[in-house]
């Protein structure tokens, strides 16, 4: 693909038991890919759903979008097992991904992506810590501790080392593919796969917004396994 050429990209989105957002979700994301801002930087592009076992009728709603790819896990496999069935299923020049909770502005891929083009990098952020953030106060602690954690072992600053609104070139999906972690501990070993291997990456400040539903991290038990990442990959 030339300079001049729009790149395709690809819009990957897991799903678990999100039956309230997902309307709102998918329309905001068809929305965007309507504007002209957007059409401007993109050729074409395509939006995946992977369903992870719902069974509060997700499905259902999802498959009112006859726009949409939709693929279904028969049994919960985890966010980050999600994520990787929408990669190997992607055909854009481009893969961004965002959480099926409402907490991100699929808005913000515009400048995702030239954040990515104009810096040639490998993987743009975003990252939701600024004033305006609505991540509960533990979680905004947890996350604090995981990147600072990570800013002693690479001189990479990247301020939001698990955000799940990201974009990536479709050319290090292979080494994406190769990560084994499955749950939401996937999102910090993307992180330290992109330091590690020396990607270039950067970040620009995103909003994020209170979820619709329930969330689906467990504070302690989600906190340890992304300690356990960090823990074996630095020993790698």
């Amino acid at each position: 693909m030339s300079d001049n050429q729009k790149p395709s990209i690809s819009f990957v989105v897991p799903c678990l038991n999100e039956v309230d957002a997902v309307l709102p979700v998918l329309q905001k994301i068809l929305g965007v890919t309507q504007r002209a801002s957007f059409k401007d930087s993109f050729s074409e592009h395509e939006i995946i759903v992977v369903d992870d076992g719902s069974t509060d009728g997700s499905i259902e709603r999802i498959a009112e979008f006859s726009n949409i790819k939709l693929i279904c896990h028969q049994t919960n496999q985890g966010y980050g097992a999600a994520l990787k069935t929408g990669f190997k299923a992607s055909t854009g020049d481009l893969i961004t991904f965002l959480d099926m909770d409402a907490s991100y502005d699929p808005d913000s891929i515009v400048a995702l992506y030239s954040l990515l083009k104009n810096e040639d990098l490998d993987m743009a952020f975003g990252c939701r810590f600024q004033p305006s953030s609505q991540m509960p106060i533990i979680r905004k602690v947890g996350n604090h501790i995981f990147t600072w954690t990570l800013s002693q072992l690479f001189t990479t600053p990247i301020t939001d080392v698990c955000t799940g609104f990201r974009i990536f070139k479709k050319s290090r999906t292979s080494q994406v593919l190769g990560l084994e972690e499955k749950g939401l501990n996937f999102s910090i070993a993307l992180t330290l796969l992109a330091m590690q291997e020396r990607w270039r990456i950067g970040q620009i400040n995103i909003p994020y917004l209170e979820r619709e539903g329930r969330s689906k991290l467990n504070v302690i038990k989600d906190g340890i396994a992304f300690a356990s990442v960090i823990l074996k990959k630095s020993r790698a």
